[in-house]
């Protein structure tokens, strides 16, 4: 088994693992917003159940994801993946929005918070979700779906930060403002972290160049190769965050077609080494393309 899926299977594992975490700490933040009257509390268990949900859907994605090419999709399942991290993304949205508005109710019309419950239950869910965050922690740095999935957790794992310090304020001063002043900072946190994950997905799905890719370079080390005139018609794009597709015509001396098998070797290893490339479809041709530039404009 390769290395990319003994990664997937591990990551289903610990993805699953905190489903059911996050089932358990949405029953009993559920439980104890509602005996307590905490809004934080209660947001936090929304928050929770509506990440159990979308680690649902990426689980779905990732097992999708691994399905062979078919006639249908030639280029297989993967930009599953990419579409369950913007929909997790949107979901995020959602849920900001719905905590700010009951943050600012709670503002206007303040109610009285049992601290001790809210505190005792705030540090269950620190716990669980702490615990989350470490098993997802290693695969967000492999996987944009799974990175999505992680920001949910660790803005839940925050959230429960914020819901703790807040019980210590509630219990020790009986200031019940702190509440949904906690949600409002945990809320802009969060933006700012799906705003990062809807420009990545965003990107790969509109098939932009990777980032940090200079083309330029990549341009000159081809041309650099025996035969090799200039290389044209050039594409490159993200199929998923793990898998970048390039494309190109290679302008080469007049040689014959069987000369050109080296020199295919030697892009692929090259594209491949260097940058990351891990499909390329090469065309070989001889003065072919007259005037054509590295990016053409238009259909080609």
């Amino acid at each position: 088994m390769s290395d990319h899926n003994e990664h997937e299977l591990s990551n289903g594992r610990s993805l699953f693992i905190s489903i059911l975490m996050n089932l358990s700490i949405t029953v009993a933040e559920t439980v104890g917003g509602l005996v307590s009257g905490s809004l934080a509390l209660l947001g936090d268990a929304f928050h929770n159940l509506t990440d159990m949900l979308s680690g649902i859907l990426t689980l779905w994605t990732l097992r999708l994801g691994r399905r062979a090419h078919d006639e249908k999709y030639t280029f297989g399942y993967r930009r599953a993946e990419i579409l369950s991290a913007g929909i997790n993304a949107g979901i995020m949205f959602v849920i900001v929005a719905g905590l700010l508005y009951e943050a600012y109710q709670r503002f206007l019309h303040p109610a009285p918070i049992n601290g001790g419950i809210m505190l005792s239950v705030a540090l269950i869910g620190l716990a669980a979700n702490f615990t989350s965050v470490l098993l997802l922690h290693r695969g967000a740095g492999e996987s944009l779906n799974i990175r999505s999935e992680y920001l949910h957790l660790l803005s839940d794992t925050f959230s429960s930060v914020g819901v703790v310090i807040g019980g210590v304020i509630v219990t020790i001063w009986h200031i019940t403002w702190v509440d949904p002043l906690v949600t409002v900072f945990v809320a802009g946190w969060v933006l700012k972290e799906v705003f990062e994950v809807v420009r990545e997905a965003g990107g790969i799905l509109m098939e932009q160049a990777p980032e940090g890719l200079n083309l330029a370079k990549l341009d000159a080390d081809i041309r650099a190769l025996a035969h090799v005139r200039d290389l044209h018609h050039v594409h490159v794009w993200q199929l998923s965050d793990a898998e970048t597709m390039f494309e190109g015509h290679v302008n080469v001396d007049d040689i014959s077609v069987c000369d050109t098998g080296p020199i295919l070797a030697q892009i692929q290893e090259l594209l491949r080494d260097k940058y990351g490339i891990t499909h390329a479809t090469l065309q070989f041709e001889y003065e072919s393309c007259k005037g054509a530039g590295l990016i053409v404009n238009g259909r080609d």
